[in-house]
């Protein structure tokens, strides 16, 4: 084992985002080349994603301070801690970390970046959506924190057009657009013609994805029709109020594998994503490739779609009547044609050459002057 690996990952274990990302990356490395450094593996009903090929290590751990639920308490809870545990994850960083010259440190969102600007040293810096597009318009404090961890990056990696005005707007002089993407390969594999007849939601039970929009539509329009959820996060009292206005065929699956996921897609005759706001929906590029097709509501990133994606996406006014029933008649004539992704569409989103092309741009250059034998080509 190399007690000093030449690539590592700062992030939460918790997020499947993060470590989808980072477990992209390996491929491009010699096994042995990396570690994550998380504070957090398994928490607030949250499932444990991790395994061992991920080499974790713990900073300070948290989980058994942190309350056994998702709801607005438990995250002002975790947040507080967190800020103010800041200083000692810094420092726990610094002393695991050792020497740092000629590695690659890579910080997934913005309390990670934190941790490393607070313990001086050079990072790359991946924000997630949210962190960019909202949080620092509703909070001077979280801007000035923002504006902060962009500055302090060597580089940093955001994935749409508004992501990439918010960081400038904050002061970001080095940052690109790069797609998280998606295990294209997997999705791909999932569409085998199965019948399709589940409505299938598959976002956050959160006011933000308009969840009782969904079961209200349904209920009027389409009662004969049981509705599918699964999702990866959840507030707990919307979550309560979701579970009264189920009936009795629909499926509340909570957080699922990867794979289950795939199988659901599959079998999906509409996805339903409507929320308030949105950035760059992976789940919603998952489905797609499944072969899905998907309402939404208007939002920057569907006018960014390569053209075989998407004509497999139907935007509506979840305000207006009617919705659901014209989304369904659209769903049942897209599906007369099989998904066939277009080159621009495997070539912007596959995870795997998304991360390669990050691997040869920013992570080659630093580690191969040090004659670090990091790629597996190299």
């Amino acid at each position: 084992m190399n007690d000093r690996p030449p690539v590592v990952f700062v992030g939460n274990a918790r997020c499947y985002h993060t470590m989808d990302w980072c477990r992209s990356v390996h491929p491009c490395l010699r096994k042995g080349s990396w570690v994550f450094f998380t504070d957090c593996v398994e928490s607030e009903n949250h499932l444990r994603i991790i395994t061992t090929e991920d080499r974790v290590r713990l900073l300070l751990p948290i989980d058994r301070l942190l309350l056994n639920q998702q709801s607005a308490k438990a995250d002002r809870w975790r947040n507080l801690l967190k800020f103010l545990l800041l200083p000692l994850q810094a420092l726990a960083l610094r002393l695991r970390l050792g020497d740092c010259r000629g590695r690659i440190i890579h910080a997934h969102t913005l309390y990670y970046a934190l941790t490393c600007r607070m313990a001086g040293v050079r990072y790359l810096f991946t924000p997630q959506g949210g962190e960019l597009t909202e949080r620092p318009y509703r909070s001077r404090l979280y801007r000035g924190l923002m504006r902060s961890a962009l500055v302090g990056a060597r580089f940093s990696f955001v994935d749409s057009e508004r992501m990439r005005q918010a960081a400038i707007e904050l002061g970001c002089k080095a940052v690109a657009i790069f797609q998280y993407g998606i295990d294209t390969t997997s999705c791909r594999a999932s569409d085998l013609r199965k019948p399709r007849w589940r409505l299938l939601s598959n976002r956050g039970i959160e006011a933000n994805y308009r969840i009782e929009a969904i079961q209200r539509a349904r209920d009027l329009e389409r009662p004969d029709l049981p509705l599918t959820f699964f999702y990866p996060l959840w507030d707990l009292p919307y979550h309560q109020s979701f579970s009264k206005r189920l009936r009795p065929r629909d499926e509340d699956l909570g957080r699922i594998a990867k794979a289950r996921c795939y199988e659901l897609y599959a079998e999906a005759r509409l996805v339903i994503s409507i929320p308030v706001s949105d950035s760059s929906p992976r789940s919603v590029y998952e489905a797609i490739f499944c072969g899905a097709p998907v309402v939404t509501t208007a939002s920057r990133w569907v006018d960014d779609l390569p053209a075989s994606m998407r004509c497999r996406v139907l935007l509506v006014d979840p305000d207006r009547a009617g919705w659901l029933e014209q989304a369904l008649v659209w769903a049942d004539d897209c599906l007369h044609i099989p998904f066939m992704p277009c080159a621009e569409a495997i070539a912007r989103y596959d995870q795997y050459g998304v991360a390669r092309s990050i691997y040869e741009r920013f992570y080659r250059p630093v580690l191969e002057p040090q004659g670090l034998p990091v790629s597996i080509e190299s």
